[in-house]
């Protein structure tokens, strides 16, 4: 071999070897990361902890915008020894850091003893498939919190109240008043649940109109818009995006508030009467198919006394706006950071996240 060949050989050895040094240190460090026992510790329960600063390192965007609320929340909570922070440089400081699942794509910062890590959604598990291919976060997190009942904190979008006093209402001016069927405002056109065909197959016995992205623009925005549509509209369709369980969102729960005088159909949750007072909406799952509720609908539309029922049974319930929820999970965390059940483990995020049962929609066939 020429002294050419030799350098030549030698240099592509020397390559070679530092290509499956390199590729093996990656691996290596990598399966250190997703088994090192900081993410597998059993969590004490510090019984000298008097203070806990929470961390929300990777928030959702709607708490960022409104940073004051988690502040409120915990200034309003039973418990006084929480404080909550969006001050990153505080990271080696914070008793809990939260993560937002939209925000995963980041990888983990270095964690420090002791800190508990959240996994917050608000997410059904239809839009949650890619979560098993973030595995550098597969076993980072000791609680989850989320609308679910089964999470470690439980955030639901909203809670309903009874009143204690009932709303004077004028009933017989809220009916007459009323000249339209059914009222929808929808910005995603194609949902998993494909509340959009089931509602083209409604219309052909009943009429309804599509507001927002998917229809024609409202003359008010957000809230004031279902408020002015509920003054002319008996029905709104709160259609959610995924029928899964649990999965209730503000497009129910805002149907509840004060000046709403509307009645909502619901189409979302198996388990959505758990939920929800049963009198106080119709649900389109009682129904084997679009033309038997169109014709429900139309006969409820059509007799003061069974719409009115509805109304002054949905009248007997409050909604808090969505900012409460900040406010509520702020002092939820708290709450749970207090107690005897602190998380032992970790947990395996793909199976949470995956595990709850949704159903695909056979109403539309």
């Amino acid at each position: 071999m020429n002294r050419h060949c030799a350098s030549l050989f030698q240099k592509r050895y020397i390559f070679c070897i530092f290509a499956t040094f390199w590729i093996l240190r990656t691996v290596v460090d990598d399966a250190i990361l997703l088994k090192t026992p900081i993410f597998q510790q059993v969590i004490p329960r510090n019984e000298n902890k008097s203070n806990y600063l929470l961390l929300l390192y990777a928030p959702p965007s709607f708490w960022a915008r409104n940073d004051m609320k988690p502040q409120k929340g915990l200034k309003n909570c039973v418990f006084k020894n929480c404080d909550i922070s969006f001050d990153k440089s505080l990271i080696n400081k914070s008793d809990v850091l939260l993560f937002h699942q939209a925000d995963l794509n980041i990888y983990p910062p270095i964690r420090t003893e002791n800190q508990m890590w959240i996994y917050m959604t608000l997410e059904s598990p239809v839009h949650m498939r890619g979560i098993n291919r973030k595995q550098q976060w597969n076993n980072a997190f000791n609680w989850t919190m989320s609308y679910r009942q089964d999470s470690d904190v439980f955030t639901p979008y909203a809670k309903l109240s009874k009143r204690l006093t009932l709303k004077e209402n004028n009933y017989t001016d809220i009916f007459e008043q009323k000249s339209k069927d059914v009222a929808w405002v929808v910005s995603n056109c194609h949902a998993h649940s494909k509340r959009m065909k089931y509602v083209q197959m409604m219309k052909k016995y009943i009429n309804v109109d599509i507001f927002g992205r998917c229809g024609k623009a409202c003359n008010s925005s957000g809230d004031n818009c279902i408020k002015e549509l509920s003054s002319n509209y008996k029905f709104y369709l709160a259609f959610e995006n995924s029928l899964c369980e649990d999965y209730v969102t503000e497009k129910a729960f805002q149907l509840y508030k004060e000046d709403f005088n509307i009645v909502p159909v619901i189409r979302g949750a198996p388990n959505i009467k758990d939920i929800l007072p049963n009198d106080t909406f119709v649900s389109t799952s009682d129904f084997n198919s679009t033309k038997e509720l169109a014709l429900y609908l139309r006969d409820v539309a059509l007799n003061k006394t069974k719409y009115l029922t509805y109304i002054k049974a949905k009248d007997r319930y409050a909604a808090h706006s969505n900012l409460d929820l900040i406010e509520h999970g702020a002092c939820a965390l708290c709450k749970v950071l207090n107690s005897d059940n602190k998380r032992k483990g970790t947990v395996n995020l793909s199976e949470w996240a995956l595990k709850k049962t949704c159903v695909s929609p056979v109403d539309t066939v």
